[in-house]
């Protein structure tokens, strides 16, 4: 009996090694990369054909990368470009990711950004006025990089990121870029735990072997019984 509470507490530190080598591997929560928000007392309109650009930096690259902003728009056709360049002579090739803008204020998800500096730029083709909520006095958090500043045109034509845009001071338009997202350990962390606890089991049950040999003096190990115990 007591060689089997031996053998029990070998797994259960074999166990927790393996738990905690998973923890190691997993993913960390999702966490600010940049972001400027506190409370929206006011808000950039965008009416049509009327486009609102922030240009920011990042200083190293991210991968799972989540960006919003808080945004009112009834019957609004709205489209949200990510690129590395904007401005007069911008052409596809800069051009990253396309999202749409809706209530949820999502406009790209799962997307991988290296470090350099990107123009977000939304864009409100449909008649209906868009909001896209700030202030003047934002609280501003940027651990991952920089904030260059914001742009606005009231002539997107038909290509936005070839427009001619101006600084936007009026406002801050808050927007959140957040990286990594909680879960259970990846495949590779369960498989690191399968593997551990199947190569471990045989050297448990051996070293328990030579133990329960040596008490009894036989030649020959019989077993044990019983069970075994992630701007404008």
């Amino acid at each position: 009996m007591q060689e089997f509470s031996n053998m029990t507490l070998i797994i259960r530190k074999l166990l927790a090694s393996c738990l905690f080598l998973g923890a190691l591997t997993a993913p960390a929560g999702a966490s600010i990369v940049m972001s400027v928000g506190g409370t929206a007392d006011d808000a950039a309109v965008l009416t049509h054909d009327e486009a609102l650009a922030v240009v920011f930096t990042l200083n190293q690259h991210y991968s799972n990368v989540q960006i919003s902003i808080p945004v009112t728009c009834t019957g609004c056709d709205a489209i949200a470009y990510l690129a590395t360049d904007f401005g007069p002579g911008a052409d596809s090739s800069t051009l990253l990711h396309v999202g749409s803008v809706d209530t949820s204020g999502i406009l790209f998800d799962g997307i991988s950004l290296g470090a350099g500096t990107y123009s977000m730029v939304v864009w409100n083709h449909s008649t209906n006025v868009l909001l896209w909520r700030g202030s003047a006095t934002p609280a501003i958090a940027n651990p991952g990089g920089d904030l260059n500043g914001y742009f606005m045109t009231t002539d997107a034509g038909t290509y936005p990121l070839d427009a001619f845009f101006t600084p936007y001071h009026n406002l801050s338009p808050f927007f959140s870029i957040t990286t990594g997202s909680a879960s259970t350990p990846e495949p590779a962390s369960a498989g690191l735990l399968l593997l551990a606890l199947v190569g471990g089991a045989p050297v448990v049950w051996r070293l328990h072997a030579r133990q329960a040999i040596r008490k009894t003096g036989g030649g020959r190990y019989s077993g044990i019984s019983g069970r075994m115990d992630r701007n404008r």
